[in-house]
C-alpha cells in the first residue's frame, strides 16, 4: 500500500491525499488498525507508520473531531484527516468491499466540502 500527495487534479485545483496499490489483506489490515486505535481506543493514528504502508511523499494522521473537517495540511507534506467518531466509522464501512475480495475499484473516503479529498484506490486510478 502506498500513500502519496497529489496536487491540482482537477480543473478545481483541487487534490488528493491517496492510498492505493494496495491488496485485500492490506485493505483488511488498514480496516482493522482504523476500528481498533480509531473508534475502538478513540487514539490518533500515523497512517504513514503501518509497517505496510510506503509513505511516498506525505504523512497522514487520523484525529477523531467535534466536526468532520476532513484533510488539512499547512505544508503539503503532513496531513491530518479530522472527522467525528461517526465520521471515521462511515469510512470504516466504505472500506468493507475492498476487504471482500481484491479489486481495482476506488472510493472518496468522505463527503466534505474540502479541496483535498481522501481516495481510495487500491489499482491506483479513478
Amino acid at each position: 500500500m502506498t500513500l502519496d500527495f497529489l496536487e491540482n487534479v482537477n480543473e478545481f485545483g483541487e487534490s488528493v491525499v491517496r492510498l492505493y496499490n494496495s491488496n485485500m489483506a492490506e485493505a483488511i489490515a488498514f480496516k482493522a488498525a482504523l476500528d481498533f486505535i480509531v473508534i475502538q481506543e478513540k487514539k490518533a493514528f500515523n497512517v504513514s507508520k503501518l509497517s505496510f504502508v510506503e509513505s511516498r511523499n506525505c504523512e497522514l494522521s487520523l484525529h477523531i473531531n467535534d466536526e468532520d473537517i476532513g484533510i488539512q495540511t499547512l505544508d503539503n507534506h503532513k496531513f491530518f484527516c479530522c472527522m467525528t467518531l461517526e465520521g471515521f466509522k462511515s469510512i470504516s464501512e466504505m472500506l468493507v468491499p475492498y476487504t471482500e475480495r481484491e479489486t481495482k475499484g476506488y472510493k472518496i473516503l468522505y463527503d466534505v466540502d474540502t479541496p483535498i479529498d481522501f481516495l481510495f484506490a487500491p489499482g491506483g486510478t479513478w
